[in-house]
């Protein structure tokens, strides 16, 4: 593949990647973290609804990864 840097920007064009899973994958990754494969300790952040708009700007900062929101 040809890669020209000056036409890729000129031409405003945005690369993305992304990574795809078929969905037994995603059953054995969660089998296993079921299996305690995985520590999954503060991998979820739990937070009253109240707190969405501080949890919306933490996210869009690059601060933590996953936010649960109780309802109640």
């Amino acid at each position: 593949m040809d890669f020209q840097p000056t036409r890729l920007m000129m031409g405003e064009t945005e690369i993305v990647g992304a990574v795809g899973y078929r969905p037994e994958e995603f059953d054995e990754v969660i089998a296993a973290m079921a299996d305690g494969f995985y520590d999954t300790t503060g991998w979820v952040r739990e937070l009253p609804l109240e707190s969405l708009v501080d949890a919306l700007h933490s996210l869009r900062h690059g601060i933590g990864g996953k936010t649960l929101l109780r309802l109640g």
